[in-house]
């Protein structure tokens, strides 16, 4: 759990430092925070954050955006879906 933790500060880190130009980073760091989530069963929040780095991914032309976008759709659709893991 502890690197969960570790992994989720540096990538809430890099979120404050980075500037709002600076779009590649954020969704980075978005995508680095989905993954931590859905390490700790938030796939509500997993999927949030997904989806915000894959926004951002898309908008700037990123070849990382398909990664992300396969990644979402491997996550369940529903909490219940989770449970049978």
């Amino acid at each position: 759990m502890q690197r969960f933790d570790e992994a989720s500060s540096t990538f809430q880190e890099i979120l404050s430092i980075t500037s709002e130009g600076n779009q590649e980073y954020q969704a980075v760091a978005y995508y680095g925070l989905a993954r931590v989530a859905q390490s700790q069963r938030d796939i509500l929040k997993a999927r949030e954050l997904g989806q915000e780095s894959l926004r951002l991914l898309e908008s700037i032309g990123n070849r990382q955006a398909p990664e992300v976008k396969a990644w979402l759709h491997l996550l369940p659709f529903e909490v219940e879906d989770q449970i049978g893991e």
